[in-house]
């Protein structure tokens, strides 16, 4: 019997049993867990509970036999079973839930990375299991917020959580606050360069690329909060292209995050995010916000935002010749593969004429003049009384903080407003804190024109009279010729 049970195969051993095989009889007595899992095969048996797990309770128990042992390939097709004591015992084993401490953190960076961000994991996870990780990110995030915060932003975080909410757009309606709090902790200021890269191409990545589509976005309400009602209000979407409301609701959320950000932080932060914005993502970037048949609550976080740029000295400058732009195409590549095929309608490549895209990018037209396109812009949205407050604000040099919302254009808005002054206060005081930025009137002077021939069909947005329109002008030899046909055909 001894020497039997000396020469067993100690791979077909088994706990607290006795094993009868061709090469003989065997019998084990107590020993440490360690010791035991060694002679059977080491930690790959209990890998194979949880692949082999059929239910929440299973599941749970294989999971609590694995103490920090990666188990994102094998979870990835368990998602289904996930509950929030099997979430628990994850976010302990990745380290970033220790009871024992009073505040969380992350203890090691790989393991949260490939456990936790690694949100592809969780694709099939109940939604309730999707909220409760986005809290426990924004948790470490606001409880130690310096170290966690770094180490979150040199993860892939971020992107993760942009492309999940285009390919899974039915998750905004469990997780819809948490992640853009989430969102709003991981930009805060100060932001690195590469997360502000990231946010701005994800919201240029919902600007409208067809007609059609730039005819829902004049349907929506302003508001984001009606907007967020109405979308709330609809059916859960399937997964794959999310719709127009759901595009235009979570880029104005985006952009007024950024506006939010500028707007309430102490002067040293506003100038290092506004001079951020201009290095990384450029004017142009704005510009794509202001494009005709944009949804009009688009054009005005656009108008808060470009406003506060300006603001500085310094930044005018660069609006005024052009020279702050083109930053947010940097990497664009990956935006195209993994969000549709195109960005703001053309395929976007990092040299002009690269293989695979439809157009080439002109390069020449990133050093166009702020004004200058803004002539051609605004013309657009001549019928939005913020878009003259906005230009009046910079004609007179007045940074506004916070652009308001109005329905009707007066002067007592343009005196409370721009000016910041009481309505009973004289002209003197307007114009002696005032310093005119005269280029400001070409914006401005294109829109009143627009206004002025808005009711012409034979204008375009700027108030152009068209070629067709030209031609049949009274006294032209192409007049006559229409006039001439139509005689002969009634004769």
């Amino acid at each position: 019997m001894t020497n039997t049970v000396a020469h067993a195969p100690g791979a077909g051993r088994a706990f607290g049993a006795v094993i009868i095989g061709y090469l003989g009889m065997r019998t084990f007595i107590p020993r440490p867990v360690p010791r035991l899992l060694d002679s059977m095969g080491g930690y790959a048996c209990l890998y194979g509970l949880v692949a082999m797990a059929t239910d929440s309770e299973g599941l749970y128990a294989s999971l609590k036999a694995v103490v920090s042992a990666t188990l994102a390939v094998l979870l990835e097709d368990k998602a289904n079973l996930m509950n929030s004591h099997i979430m628990h015992m994850i976010f302990s084993m990745a380290g970033t839930l220790d009871t024992a401490r009073e505040i969380a953190t992350i203890p090691n960076a790989q393991a949260f990375e490939d456990l936790l961000c690694d949100l592809d994991i969780w694709e099939k996870a109940p939604e309730e299991q999707h909220r409760m990780l986005y809290e426990h990110f924004y948790e470490l995030i606001t409880d130690h917020e310096r170290e966690n915060l770094t180490i979150v932003r040199r993860s892939p975080l971020l992107s993760r959580l942009l492309f999940t909410m285009f390919d899974r757009p039915h998750l905004l309606w469990s997780t819809n606050e948490i992640v853009f709090n989430l969102l709003s902790a991981i930009v805060q200021p100060q932001c690195d360069n590469r997360s502000i890269l990231k946010l701005g191409q994800a919201i240029a990545a919902t600007l409208p690329t067809t007609v059609e589509d730039l005819s829902l976005e004049s349907m929506f309400p302003f508001h984001i909060s009606e907007m967020q009602n109405q979308l709330l209000a609809n059916q859960k979407p399937d997964e794959g292209k999310p719709c127009a409301l759901y595009l235009v609701y979570v880029r104005n959320r985006l952009l007024n995050m950024i506006a939010n950000f500028l707007s309430h932080s102490s002067p040293p932060l506003n100038q290092h995010m506004s001079e951020q914005i201009v290095r990384v993502l450029g004017f142009d970037w704005i510009y794509c916000l202001l494009s005709p048949g944009v949804h009009s609550g688009t054009v005005f976080l656009a108008l808060r935002i470009l406003l506060t740029l300006v603001a500085h000295p310094h930044l005018l400058s660069k609006f005024r010749e052009g020279t702050g732009s083109g930053g947010w195409l940097t990497d664009a590549d990956s935006v195209v593969r993994n969000r549709a095929a195109v960005v703001l309608g053309f395929s976007v490549s990092a040299h002009g004429g690269a293989v695979g895209s439809k157009i080439d990018i002109n390069p020449e037209l990133q050093n166009c003049a702020g004004f200058a396109a803004l002539e051609h812009l605004m013309a657009a949205h001549a019928d939005k009384p913020h878009a003259y407050l906005a230009m009046l604000a910079i004609l007179v040099g007045q940074p506004v903080k916070d652009l308001r919302f109005c329905e009707n254009f007066n002067v007592d808005q343009i005196w409370t407003h721009v000016f910041g002054l009481a309505l009973n206060s004289s002209v003197y005081e307007a114009i002696k804190s005032a310093e005119f930025c005269y280029d400001a009137l070409i914006p401005l002077l294109a829109m009143v024109r627009a206004c002025i021939y808005s009711g012409n069909e034979d204008t375009n947005a700027m108030g152009v009279k068209s070629e067709a329109a030209d031609k049949n002008m009274a006294g032209t030899p192409e007049l006559e010729k229409v006039q001439g046909g139509m005689m002969f055909s009634i004769h």
